[in-house]
């Protein structure tokens, strides 16, 4: 599974990447939507690299309608976070997506992972994300608390978590 090995114990699932890596392209989609609950991983890579797609199909399949989001300390409602996936299409031409760990128990759901990304403007950002979420009965994110940190790029990037 694309370098990724799941190990079971428990009631756990520990995914560790032997770097899970993914840049452009395409992934079946298809295949994919037969797959629960979804991951941070295919979200993001759904927002930021698959920019086909319209947006509003892409949230509805990964988030929730009650879907809240706290980054940084700074908590935002659904409509804030389609804000911000919209400014992030506006802003990102590619993302290279890292999972570095990743923990499943039942509906909770943390993972490490980091962003590279190439705006449109040439400027290239990389953050590491620390995750904590929890899913909906339908497996989408129904909640995600993370802190980032900018790893590279400009000041004026240390809020691309939140941008809007």
């Amino acid at each position: 599974m694309n370098g990724v090995k799941t190990v079971l114990i428990g009631i756990y699932t520990v995914r560790t990447a032997m770097q899970q890596i993914y840049h452009g392209g395409s992934i079946n989609h298809q295949a994919r939507h037969h797959m629960q609950p979804t991951d941070i991983y295919t979200a993001l890579d759904d927002i930021l690299n698959q920019q086909q797609r319209p947006l509003e199909d892409v949230l509805d399949h990964h988030f929730s309608p009650d879907y809240r989001q706290r980054t940084n300390g700074h908590w935002d409602d659904r409509q804030a976070f389609v804000q911000h996936a919209r400014k992030l299409r506006e802003v990102v031409a590619s993302a290279r997506i890292e999972v570095l760990d990743e923990l499943r128990d039942g509906q909770h759901y943390a993972d490490r992972h980091r962003v590279h990304v190439m705006n449109r403007n040439g400027s290239r950002v990389v953050q590491e994300v620390y995750l904590f979420a929890e899913f909906d009965v339908e497996g989408r994110f129904v909640r995600i608390e993370e802190t980032t940190l900018m790893l590279e790029g400009m000041e004026s990037d240390r809020d691309m978590g939140s941008m809007k």
